[in-house]
């Protein structure tokens, strides 16, 4: 069952390792399950259609993409080739970024402030200091969708054009 996982999971990363996209190393990351979640390093290439999508509106693709800021990891969407975080009442947009490949067995549900779901995902892959947990979640603004992290007092943050937003209503990413 394991080497079955594993071709799987080389058969998801193929085309990736084909235009020259290397996946960031499970054991690196300690990810759980790597077959589960996986990010590339994409900064600055061209943007390919195979990769996870956290919704779409009629003239937008979502594409999650993460980012080290202040030595921890932050959640964000792809933007004219930039990786847009919020945070500090504005918008930054990173040029050195992943991207996320897939997460498989996770779907969006709506969410509020402090009521998260039992079965929200994780996404930091132990990748923050002490036992603070990384929680990706979404909100849909004047017909765009923009892709963020729940801050530490429950609020979905992300960036926006030059702000950013900050709601306490959203949709939060889950493991099923």
């Amino acid at each position: 069952m394991k080497n079955r996982s594993k071709l799987a999971s080389m058969a998801l990363l193929l085309p990736f390792i084909g235009m020259g996209l290397v996946p960031s190393p499970a054991h690196a990351l300690k990810i759980e399950d790597p077959a589960h979640m996986q990010w590339i390093y994409l900064a600055g290439k061209a943007i390919p259609d195979s990769l996870y999508s956290a919704g779409k509106t009629e003239d937008q693709i979502v594409r999650v993409c993460r980012v080290r800021h202040r030595k921890d990891f932050e959640i964000g969407y792809l933007e004219d080739l930039r990786c847009q975080i919020g945070g500090d009442g504005m918008s930054r947009p990173y040029s050195e970024y992943e991207v996320l490949i897939f997460a498989k067995n996770t779907d969006w549900v709506s969410a509020k402030r402090r009521q998260l779901p039992a079965n929200a995902e994780d996404v930091s892959a132990g990748t923050l200091r002490g036992d603070r947990k990384l929680y990706m979640c979404r909100i849909d603004y004047e017909d765009t969708i923009t892709v963020g992290t729940i801050n530490s007092e429950g609020y979905c943050i992300t960036g926006y054009k030059t702000g950013e937003l900050k709601s306490d209503e959203f949709d939060i990413l889950i493991r099923q």
